[in-house]
């Protein structure tokens, strides 16, 4: 018993600190191909979420050193900010997690916004942001290039002359919560749309289906448990990570980069993801309906139907002698 007890020990052990200090600096850059009516031309959009972390794991200088570069290796169209720069928690407990453990999240506001796609970059933010200062924050992007979207929508120039619209909502707890009604206000129904939002749940409020809808929040579930999978979910819906299909149209939830409460992923590592999005391909048109084949004539028909055709004598060939039959001697 005392031998089975060192061994649960040693283990559970080597899954804590598996868990506090690998797994989380564990980055990993994943693809998704969702097909997208209207779309001209493909876009590879890269999405980014919940940079919070603790500095152990995520400090300013690990953002430009590790992520920058993941991210410029995949070459994105487009690229996708979800929130939650910072890494601000609540309650006096938390007092030392946020003044020695976290991420300044203006300086990685600052650093991802100052990521460069040829169709740009573009953010929303999270509860975490406004927990802090979502004003400061908003112009951190904003001042490293991003264009951060709070409750609207733009419409941009995609690949092969077509278009895009892309629209984001503001966190719940903003000054102006979250809209999905005034997001996609005066949007085109026929434009393909991408709707951003840092809780996915926000996406099953709009007022019409989405080509697309991306979120985080949820870190995936953060920790996860072999045959349980993830206890703690942050979705009124279930969703956790990965690309949903719903009746407001795809959703992909990424795991996101950081951490939130507890500093620790088990069997959920890290993400950034490319979106990897294809022009749907067009209906097939309706081809006709064979007609009937025509009706047999019975023989009589044949038979009326038949017209009179002259005899083919060649000519070249002589006309038979009809000669009178010799009388017969009696």
């Amino acid at each position: 018993m005392r031998k089975l007890r060192r061994i649960l020990f040693g283990l559970g052990a080597s899954a804590f600190l598996w868990s506090f200090l690998v797994e989380p600096r564990m980055l990993e850059a994943n693809q998704a191909e969702i097909r997208i009516e209207g779309l001209t031309a493909p876009i590879r959009a890269l999405v980014a979420a919940d940079t919070q972390s603790l500095s152990l794991h995520w400090s300013e200088k690990r953002l430009a050193e590790k992520l920058k570069p993941m991210v410029e290796a995949q070459k994105p169209d487009l690229i996708l900010l979800l929130g939650d720069y910072s890494g601000i928690s609540h309650g006096p407990a938390q007092k030392l997690y946020n003044d020695w453990m976290r991420v300044d999240p203006q300086a990685a506001a600052r650093l991802l916004g100052g990521l460069e796609a040829p169709m740009g970059v573009y953010a929303i933010l999270g509860n975490h942001d406004w927990a802090e200062d979502g004003e400061a924050i908003a112009a951190a992007l904003a001042e490293g290039g991003a264009k951060v979207l709070r409750n609207e929508n733009l419409e941009i120039a995609a690949p092969g002359g077509g278009r895009l619209i892309l629209a984001g909502v503001d966190d719940p707890i903003g000054p102006q919560g979250a809209r999905p009604d005034l997001a996609l206000a005066g949007t085109d129904p026929a434009a393909p749309l991408i709707f951003l939002t840092h809780r996915p749940d926000e996406a099953m409020r709009l007022p019409r289906p989405a080509s697309l809808s991306a979120a985080g929040h949820t870190h995936g579930g953060q920790i996860c448990l072999p045959l349980i999978g993830c206890p703690v979910a942050m979705s009124r819906h279930g969703f956790s990570a990965g690309l949903y299909e719903t009746p407001k149209g795809p959703l992909y939830v990424s795991r996101g980069i950081g951490t939130a409460a507890l500093p620790l992923r088990f069997l959920n590592p890290p993400e950034i993801v490319t979106l990897n999005l294809i022009p749907a391909a067009p209906p097939a048109p309706a081809q006709p309906a064979p007609k009937p084949p025509a009706p047999r004539p019975d023989s009589s028909e044949l038979i009326a139907r038949e017209e009179p055709r002259p005899l083919n004598l060649s000519p070249n060939l002589p006309l038979a002698t009809v000669r009178a039959p010799e009388a017969i001697p009696r």
